[in-house]
């Protein structure tokens, strides 16, 4: 305790002071002077009793160090008064003992509180590890944990968080003694394991857990490895038994495990390590047994397999066998090892549809006690002819280039003497076509084929000693449909596909795939609304029409646009989707000649790029890509089809001719690239301002016309270059589309006439204009049934100057014409016909000889 006191004191002579105190309370203490401020701490006996306490302190003021002369007056006395309160107290702790995996012993120990302590806390030393304290209900609880053999002590002092001068301490002592023989720590005896059984048995073996003889805290073993360790367990006191399945290990192989024990932090950890080689449990002398490669060649002798079987040990027992797929006969059900061989006979007509390996497995099962039934796998690569789609699908000339895919790789056989055959046509040429951007073999067969008559089905045939694959294509004319007009509610159309087998024009707009079909006229239209819908087109052999959406691809029957099935896009590789950004009234999904789908793509987490990309169905074990519908993917192995093209609003594009045989490809910044269906290549065709796109192509020729209505050739240099269509517009029309044929003939310009009527602004005479390519001459003016936009009350954002796609329907004959307001068919004339041809056979000659094309001619309206 601190006193202070003034005193006064005026001499020059040095003052010795002493301080006492009369009753004994003080035991010790000390003095300090600063001036005239004398401050004594005092420190009180330690046996007080709590109470109060009056007595005086007597301060001597001496002349010299003992004291002997004091000054006049000295002692001094001062009165003090002293209370002491009472303390925080912990009752005695008792010794703690125990011996072995005895439980770990505990007591708790009553504290004595004082309010004016606050709230208790806890300080301690010694030997953490063996105790843990706690303070709750006025006890200090003291537990021990399994410590092995040893003395443990601890200090524990509990103290007021609020004045810390209550405080209490409490010596703890702890004594592990050691079982009889003396401490033995967590071992898994053997250490090692290394086994070697035969395959399809499950042996069982035994290990023995040594426990710690100071904790019984051990966990349950942990396995780990692939040695397929099963069904462990205690069969004893500390002895465990476990199984290796070597029905699920392949013979030949070492495979590893191990078992761990974890007796926690004082018991400490051990495992046992084991190896298991596995033989084989029966033997095949064919070593060729299981495997098999068919293609055209194969006879039906090579699809029968045999082999002996044999014991690793040379013993004879019985077997039996069964297969589990259809397709893998077995001729001998049951024999005796060395006696009897296995018999297999492969039956190809039973073969999935899709895949070209395909895997089957016998079971065979010794008469030996313990054997489990062996899994022999029988796997056939089978390159047997397959024809997956033709394209085109339905022929509409006297002679036609169909590319067929499937399984037509080099190993197939297929264009081996004798397999392929053309019925209905003459075949003039088959080759092999494979694209050299793909890693192996990825192929086509191109067939070219003359003499083709509308009405009798061509029967393309691949005939082998194991069977017939084939594709029947329908010849038909030229379609030359009826004239018609479709009206359509206002809204963005993409263009038109035709079906020349289904008789059926197809498009979408409205979120909805339309079908309008004809005979002899043209019948009511219907609609299937489809969900984020971007475009549809039909297969090349019509078999379905496929429609994109965001990240999914539907395949709908062509017929009554039912739903067939579906099919998210994969992006394995990236972020690949559809492009809801194509341009409305573009498209953004074609089909080339050769049956590739290319679809108008962009990156979801890069906004900057765009591109257009394959579309193909990518399942893992086929090479079959033809259905769009099943494992869709996005893809071209080596080009960036997704280009960073800068900010844009628009997306890529594609027009296609007229049979596909080149889709035009536009970028947001004004790259054009053709590719070119008929011969699998792509042309860097030039560019253009950016933002324009091309919305007709040629066939083969290489004639396109930009959407601002001028006309190329690809590929060009220029830009600027080429011939501006709107110069053969009628007086006062409005050019609304452009097309061109597929044979590159003609250009067409669907136009009209913005007039005044009484209900408002309208298109009036609406008009293809059929010009010459190469003279540039307007041969034919072709009153249209009807206009395709700004025939009616005018909607939000909508206006008279409206667009238009044109589409040219195999063979040159059709046209249809799309537009916000509806769809406009009919077919050309064939005067009009006959005089394209008679001006393309004069206008090469003149180009063969070197002469000047004549001046532009403007023939009358037909």
């Amino acid at each position: 305790m601190l006193v202070q006191a003034t005193m006064s004191y005026q001499g020059t002579e040095p003052v010795y002071l002493r301080l006492g105190e009369s009753q004994g309370l003080v035991k010790d203490g000390s003095m300090d002077v600063s001036g005239d401020l004398l401050s004594a701490t005092l420190l009180l006996g330690d046996a007080i009793a709590p109470g109060q306490y009056d007595s005086t302190l007597d301060l001597y003021a001496c002349w010299d160090e003992d004291c002997k002369q004091q000054l006049a007056g000295s002692p001094f006395h001062l009165p003090l008064h002293v209370e002491v309160k009472p303390n925080l107290q912990i009752a005695t702790a008792q010794p703690m003992r125990r011996t072995g995996r005895d439980p770990a012993p505990s007591q708790s120990l009553p504290l004595s509180l004082v309010p004016e302590a606050g709230e208790l806390a806890l300080r301690q030393s010694g030997a953490y590890g063996a105790f843990e304290l706690s303070l709750h209900d006025g006890l200090l609880d003291v537990r021990t944990l399994q410590m092995p053999a040893g003395s443990y002590q601890m200090h524990a002092e509990v103290y007021g968080t609020s004045d810390d001068r209550y405080s209490a301490s409490v010596d703890l002592s702890y004594v592990v003694e050691a079982p009889a023989g003396g401490e033995l720590p967590l071992r898994l005896a053997p250490e090692f394991l290394n086994v070697t059984i035969k395959a399809q048995t499950q042996p069982v073996y035994r290990f023995k857990l040594q426990r710690p003889t100071w904790t019984d805290l051990v966990g349950p073993l942990q396995v780990s490895g692939d040695a397929h360790i099963t069904n462990l367990h205690l069969v004893s006191e500390d002895e465990y038994e476990f199984t290796v399945d070597g029905t699920q290990l392949e013979a030949g192989f070492t495979y590893y495990a191990t078992i761990a024990a974890d007796a926690g932090p004082l018991g400490g950890q051990d495992q046992l390590e084991i190896s298991v080689q596995v033989s084989p449990a029966l033997l095949l002398e064919n070593p060729e047994f299981g495997g098999l490669r068919i293609n055209a060649q194969t006879q039906p002798a090579n699809l029968r397999l045999q082999s002996q079987i044999a014991t690793p040990e040379g013993s004879s027992v019985g077997w039996h066998v069964s297969s589990d797929q259809p397709w893998l006969k077995v001729l001998r059900a049951d024999g005796i090892t060395g006696v009897d061989p296995l018999q297999v006979e492969v039956d190809p007509s039973k073969f999935p549809a899709t895949g070209w390996q395909v895997e089957a497995g016998l079971s065979v099962q010794l008469d030996q006690a313990g054997v489990s039934a062996v899994r022999v796998p029988v796997t056939v690569q089978n390159f047997l002819p397959r024809f997956d789609q033709a394209s085109p699908g339905v022929l509409t000339g006297s002679s036609a280039r169909v590319y067929l895919d499937g399984m037509v790789l080099s190993d197939s056989g297929v264009l081996g003497a004798g397999v392929l055959s053309v019925q209905g046509a003459t075949l003039s040429n088959a080759q092999r076509l494979s694209d050299t951007r793909f890693a192996g073999d990825v192929s086509v067969i191109a067939l070219d084929i003359d003499g083709v008559v509308a009405g009798r089905d061509v029967v393309i045939q691949a005939t082998s000693p194991l069977g017939v694959t084939q594709r029947v294509l329908k010849a038909v004319a030229p379609p030359q449909v009826p004239s018609g007009h479709l009206a359509l509610p206002f809204g963005s159309y993409r263009p038109a596909s035709y079906l020349p087998g289904l008789t059926a024009l197809t498009f979408t707009g409205g979120g909805a795939l339309w079908r309008w079909p004809h005979d002899t006229a043209w019948r009511s239209a219907k609609k299937q609304a489809l969900a984020q819908l971007l475009d549809a087109v039909p297969s090349p052999d019509e078999a379905a029409i496929y429609a994109v959406g965001a990240h999914a691809v539907t395949a709908l029957d062509p017929a009554t646009l039912a739903v067939l099935r579906q099919s998210s896009l994969s992006t394995e590789w990236g972020h690949d989707v559809f492009d809801s950004a194509t341009v409305p009234g573009s498209s953004g999904l074609a089909y080339a000649a050769d049956g590739r789908a290319l679809t108008a793509a962009s990156d979801d987490t890069w906004p900057t790029r765009h591109g257009v990309s394959w579309l193909a169905g990518c399942p893992s074990n086929d090479f079959g890509r033809t259905d769009l519908a099943s494992h869709s993917c996005l893809g071209d192995p080596g080009s960036d089809y997704l280009g960073n093209v800068g900010e844009s609003s628009s997306g890529a594009s594609i027009a296609r001719s007229a049979q596909g045989g080149s889709l035009a490809l536009s970028y947001p910044n004004g790259r054009i690239t053709l590719y070119k269906g008929l011969d699998k290549a792509r042309l860097e065709a030039g560019s253009l301002a950016a933002g324009r796109r091309v919305v007709a192509v040629a066939d083969q020729v290489g004639w396109t016309i930009s959407d601002d209505g001028v006309i190329r050739m690809a590929p060009w240099s220029n830009a600027g270059s080429g011939f501006a269509l709107a110069a053969l517009l009628p007086s006062m029309h409005v050019a609304g589309g452009y097309g061109i044929s597929g044979n590159g003939q003609a250009a067409l310009i669907y136009s009209y006439r913005v007039a005044d009527t009484a209900d408002g602004a309208r298109a009036t005479e609406p008009t293809l204009s059929v010009v010459a390519i190469g003279t540039q001459t307007v041969v034919s003016r072709l009153a249209l049934p009807a206009a395709v936009g700004c025939t009616a009350a005018l909607a939000a954002g909508e206006s008279c100057q409206h667009g238009a796609s044109i589409t040219v329907a195999p063979g040159d004959r059709s046209v249809f014409v799309v537009g916000p307001r509806g769809v406009v068919a009919m077919s050309l004339p064939d005067e009009v016909m006959n005089s394209l041809a008679t001006r393309s056979r004069a206008a090469s000659a003149r180009k063969a000889q070197g002469m000047v094309t004549p001046a532009l001619q403007v023939m009358p309206l037909h």
